[in-house]
């Protein structure tokens, strides 16, 4: 949903929320969420961005079915 969707409305409602009562994947959108919205990227842009923050956040499969979804890297 995060890589398909407008950011925007993501993004509101990701922000609505405490970053206690987050779900793990929402934490790297809220992160990531302002070069989205800034930036209007296209899809694989998106789903390159949610890559790497889920990654970055310990996140390994969440980025490997983003990575698997849209071909990018090695699996």
């Amino acid at each position: 949903m995060f890589v398909h969707a407008d950011p925007v409305p993501p993004r509101a409602a990701v922000e609505a929320v405490t970053i206690a009562e987050l779900a793990s994947p929402a934490r790297p959108y809220l992160r990531t969420a302002p070069v989205l919205t800034r930036t209007q990227a296209p899809v694989m842009r998106r789903a390159a961005l949610l890559e790497t923050a889920f990654v970055e956040d310990g996140l390994p499969d969440y980025a490997e079915a983003v990575r698997r979804r849209f071909g990018l890297g090695p699996t």
